[in-house]
C-alpha cells in the first residue's frame, strides 16, 4: 500500500464535562515529526498519546490538536478551593520575600490555576480513555485519507513513468537502481548523462511502484507528496 504524507482527520465526542475534539493534520516531512497543541490539563497525557500516534504513523510532519469545550453545567456553582488559595498566597509571599521586584500572582492567574475552582477538575482516567479512543478514531481516518491520496498519486506517477519510459527505455524489473535494458542512447536526443540522471530518481520510484502493483512490496511506504 502506498500512502501520501498529506492528510486530515477530526474526531469529536460529547462527554460529561463537555465536548472533546481531536484534529490531525499531516504534511510532507523527511522523518516523523509529531507536534501536540493541547491544553495544559492534558499535558500529563501527552507522552502516552505521542506513543500511540507513533505506533500508527512512520513518516510526515503531524500536528495533533486537542480541545476541550466545557459545558455550562460543568461550570455552574463554581467555588474556590480555600486550601489551595491559602497555599498560593503563602508561596507568593515567600517568592516576594526573596525577589522583591518580582510580579505577584494576579486574580486571573489564581482563577486559572489548575484545581482552584471546585468542579473544574477533569477525571484523569476518564479523560485519558476518551482522548485515546478519539485519537485512535482520528488516526484511522487519517490513515484512510493518506491511503486514498496515495492511490491517486500512484496513478498519476505511473502515467508519467510510462510516458518517460517510452522515451528513455524501460528499467529492469529486477533492479531497484533502474538499469536500462535498451535505447539508453536513443532517447530523442537526450544526452546519456541526462538519461542516467532521470534513471537515478525516477526509476527507483518506478521500481517500487511496480513492486506494489505486483503485490511484491514488503510493506507500506510514503510518497513525499
Amino acid at each position: 500500500m502506498i500512502y501520501s504524507m498529506t492528510g486530515y482527520a477530526v474526531a469529536a465526542a460529547e462527554l460529561a464535562f463537555g465536548a472533546l475534539n481531536v484534529e490531525l493534520r499531516s504534511v510532507n516531512h523527511r522523518y516523523l515529526d509529531i507536534q501536540f497543541r493541547i491544553p495544559d490539563e492534558l499535558r500529563p497525557l501527552e507522552a502516552g498519546l505521542r506513543e500511540r500516534a507513533s505506533a500508527r504513523i512512520n513518516r510526515g510532519k503531524v500536528e495533533v490538536r486537542i480541545a476541550i469545550a466545557k459545558s455550562a453545567a460543568s461550570q455552574s456553582n463554581l467555588q474556590l478551593d480555600d486550601a489551595l488559595l491559602g497555599q498560593l498566597a503563602l508561596l507568593n509571599a515567600r517568592v516576594k520575600s526573596v525577589l522583591a521586584e518580582g510580579q505577584s500572582l494576579s486574580v486571573a492567574d489564581v482563577l486559572r490555576w489548575p484545581g482552584m475552582l471546585g468542579n473544574d477538575n477533569l477525571v484523569p482516567d476518564e479523560l485519558q480513555e476518551a482522548c485515546g479512543q478519539l485519537l485512535d478514531r482520528a488516526l484511522d481516518d487519517l490513515t484512510a485519507s493518506r491511503a486514498r491520496e496515495g492511490e491517486k498519486l500512484k496513478g498519476l506517477l505511473l502515467e508519467r513513468i510510462a510516458s518517460m519510459e517510452a522515451l528513455v527505455g524501460r528499467p529492469s524489473k529486477d533492479s531497484p537502481d533502474g538499469t536500462f535494458l535498451k535505447n539508453a542512447d536513443k532517447s530523442n536526443g537526450l544526452p546519456v548523462s541526462g538519461v542516467m540522471g532521470l534513471n537515478c530518481g525516477l526509476c527507483a520510484v518506478a521500481w517500487q511502484l511496480r513492486q506494489d502493483e505486483a503485490g511484491l512490496s514488503t510493506g507500506p511506504f510514503s510518497l513525499p507528496l
